[in-house]
């Protein structure tokens, strides 16, 4: 671009000056009719005479998005099936529900999948951890990498997810107040002692391997409901008819798919 003249248009104005003088604009807030306030518009002059515009991070609030994903519109027996998807990619054999209805009312999925390490397990707590044209098993049923967290925070404010290889157990946990309190992505990292306090814990260590998720913190799921134990029975019966129909080709062991098992059971103590 040489010579001429530049113009900004905004809501609050425009201003014009000679582009040849402007060796570095960057970014712009707004502009009155007086003058530039906080303006701050910026190229980037290349060897070969081209006008770049420098980039600069815009991270989403992790409040907001957190609790605006929270809206997706999934049902409690959406949601579980979405975290079922995710055993079946990790080469489940059997999946076990558990619903615990009073006091500090949870839910539990625990699988025997292959389970994750380190970075597999903060991969899977990110939010957009995959790209829809990655290349996928077959038995990947998952596409953007968000279901998982979208799932689980639809339903509760507490996600924890807890899972073994071998010897290894380690933990990553989203708890929802406590971003919005820090305002920042604030995954926790689970100690020993943490795990420890974690519902079915002793039954993922039963297990050589596998992965258990539970929701805590029931806001949207008993939202409006006078009696948690009924409501939780009610659901129950409703998953396992959503289940039946989802998965009935799984379930029934189809020719080519690896058979899978699920139990739900209600925790009364």
């Amino acid at each position: 671009m040489k010579g001429g003249l530049l113009y900004i248009f905004q809501s609050g104005g425009l201003f014009g000056g000679k582009s040849a003088s402007l060796g570095h604009i960057s970014g712009w807030d707004r502009v009155s009719s007086t003058g530039m306030s906080r303006c701050e518009v910026s190229y980037r002059k290349e060897k070969r005479g081209k006008i770049m515009p420098n980039y600069r991070q815009n991270k989403p609030e992790a409040d907001i998005l957190m609790n605006s994903m929270r809206s997706m519109g999934y049902t409690f027996e959406a949601a579980i099936s979405d975290i079922i998807d995710n055993s079946i990619a990790a080469k489940a054999g059997k999946v076990e529900l558990s619903f615990f209805p009073v006091g500090d009312a949870y839910v539990c999925i625990l699988d025997n999948g292959i389970g994750m390490d380190d970075s597999q397990i903060d991969s899977a707590m990110q939010y957009g951890s995959k790209s829809p044209t990655d290349i996928r098993e077959s038995t990947d049923l998952g596409r953007y990498g968000l279901g998982l967290k979208t799932a689980s925070l639809s339903q509760c404010r507490v996600l924890t997810v807890v899972s073994k290889q071998g010897d290894c157990i380690i933990g990553r946990r989203w708890d929802l107040d406590y971003v919005i309190k820090t305002g920042s992505w604030s995954l926790m990292v689970l100690d020993k002692d943490d795990i420890d306090t974690v519902p079915h814990i002793s039954d993922l260590r039963k297990q050589d391997h596998g992965t258990l998720v539970v929701w805590q913190n029931l806001d949207r799921l008993l939202m409006g409901e006078m009696d948690y134990e009924k409501s939780l029975g009610r659901k129950m019966d409703e998953v396992r008819q959503h289940l039946e129909l989802v998965f009935h080709r799984y379930l029934s062991g189809e020719s080519g798919i690896k058979k899978l098992a699920i139990s739900l059971s209600t925790d009364s103590t």
